[in-house]
């Protein structure tokens, strides 16, 4: 009988995977003090069915493509669609708010144009892939209520007066000579080829293009006294850039947590991008998620 029990105790330490019902049956039929060491073997086993059994997960993925916004020779909608057919993502992140999309979630009619709404559109069409909004709530509305572009197109208009007339200072003409530079580069980056869009070295030119709009334009107001009643505008602008980047990574990272094992693309304009991949990128381990481009 001690045999018997010796044997079958060398039996169940080669099973990987074995019924539960039928150990805790086996185990009750063993003599009192051969339990203890028949409940170790069974508590063993049990361990290796139940993590032999774990499904395991795929990491979620998020891959931020960054657009022109308006349709350019090598970067049309078709282009962008057969992007997003290679990359075969789960959910498609468009960067709107939910008054974008009516009461049933569908993208309205009239932003189903253009480079990115005719492409994502026609793509969920095809596919059945959700479409989803991520921007800040209310960015319109911030703009209209602000008069921004206003604003914005009377700042730019008497820089270029006073640019033009020799009459900034020697430092600031200097200043706006290097942030037209900086802009005749952004140009050169909105039409190129989508890899080259979505590369370190736009990333780079689109960062050093903020930092003379944002903190270099506003020193230039600051110092030349024809500008000084823009200071607070480009103050304001520059809060408001930081903001709306800040909502769009926080929900796309939102989207992200809700959908685990899943490949999530970001349709957004590549001056967002640097901004967001930076994001993004600083959050990745503490949420799980990694993040590539579409052509690596």
């Amino acid at each position: 009988m001690a045999k018997q029990h010796i044997q079958s105790l060398r039996t169940l330490t080669r099973v990987t995977c074995i019924s539960l019902r039928c150990l805790v049956a086996f185990c009750m039929s063993a003599s009192m003090w051969k339990k203890a060491m028949v409940w170790k073997v069974c508590f063993i086993v049990a361990s290796c069915a139940s993590s032999n059994n774990v499904v395991r997960q795929s990491p979620t993925e998020i891959i931020v493509i960054g657009t022109t916004h308006a349709e350019t020779a090598d970067y049309s909608s078709l282009a962008l669609e057969q992007m997003l057919g290679r990359v075969r993502p789960s959910v498609i992140l468009y960067e709107v708010d939910s008054s974008f999309f009516d009461s049933d979630g569908r993208l309205k009619a009239q932003y189903r144009d253009g480079q990115e709404g005719k492409a994502v559109w026609l793509y969920h069409l095809n596919t059945g892939v959700p479409i989803a909004p991520y921007e800040m709530e209310g960015r319109n509305q911030y703009y209209e209520k602000t008069n921004y572009f206003a604003r914005e197109a009377a700042f730019s208009e008497k820089l270029s007066a006073l640019f033009e007339h020799g009459q900034l200072t020697p430092k600031s003409t200097a200043q706006v000579t290097a942030v037209l530079a900086s802009f005749e580069l952004r140009d050169a980056c909105s039409n190129a080829k989508p890899e080259y869009i979505n590369s370190p070295v736009c990333d780079a030119i689109v960062r050093k293009k903020h930092y003379y709009m944002y903190e270099v334009l506003r020193s230039v107001a600051e110092e030349n006294e024809g500008l000084h009643e823009f200071t607070d505008f480009l103050t304001e602008a520059a809060k408001f850039w930081k903001i709306r980047n800040d909502a769009m990574a926080a929900n796309i990272i939102a989207h992200a947590k809700n959908r685990l094992g899943q490949r999530i693309v970001v349709i957004t304009g590549f001056e967002h991008r640097p901004e967001i991949l930076d994001r993004l990128h600083s959050q990745a381990n503490d949420f799980g998620y990694s993040v590539r481009e579409f052509h690596l």
